[in-house]
């Protein structure tokens, strides 16, 4: 029979794993696991005596999942250290981190459509042959990619629409 520490620690190594193959680090994924661990918000402190990492490598994770909108901190009345709790459920998180992604990739998308119509509107009359085989072939690249978040997004997007189903 395992005992609390040992789930602890399993359900730990899931949201790692879990977390890694979205791109992320062993450390998002643990402090994510204590959080929602926890009946209550922790301090930075808790977090890295709960954890075994660095004060600086807590400090800065809890600063990116702040900033993905995963954990939100706040001070109890009285109390000189931030609190920090999971602002979402997995799905909701999940749901967050690819709306970003999608928003950063149609912007990307947008400006290297931009710079392909610009190498298109290169004067080429004045250019060597190899320098107008090396913009062809540039512009080609840019559509390619293009063309190829062009696809994809709609794929994320339908995929957002059904996650937004489960919750």
């Amino acid at each position: 029979m395992k005992d609390l520490n040992e789930i602890r620690n399993q359900f730990s190594r899931l949201i790692e794993a879990s977390v890694e193959q979205r791109g992320f680090k062993t450390v998002h994924g643990r402090i994510i696991a204590y959080l929602l661990m926890s009946p209550r918000a922790l301090t930075q402190q808790e977090i890295v005596e709960r954890t075994g990492y660095s004060v600086s490598a807590i400090s800065r994770t809890l600063d990116e999942l702040e900033n993905l909108g995963s954990v939100s901190k706040f001070k109890e009345p009285g109390e000189r250290s931030y609190r920090y709790e999971t602002t979402t459920s997995i799905v909701d998180s999940l749901i967050n981190f690819i709306q970003k992604w999608l928003w950063t990739t149609k912007n990307m998308m947008n400006s290297i459509d931009n710079l392909a119509q610009e190498v298109e509107n290169i004067d080429r009359s004045t250019l060597k042959n190899s320098e107008i085989a090396e913009i062809n072939y540039f512009n080609k690249k840019m559509n390619n990619i293009v063309d190829s978040f062009k696809k994809i997004v709609p794929q994320f997007e339908k995929f957002i629409q059904q996650l937004n189903k489960i919750d």
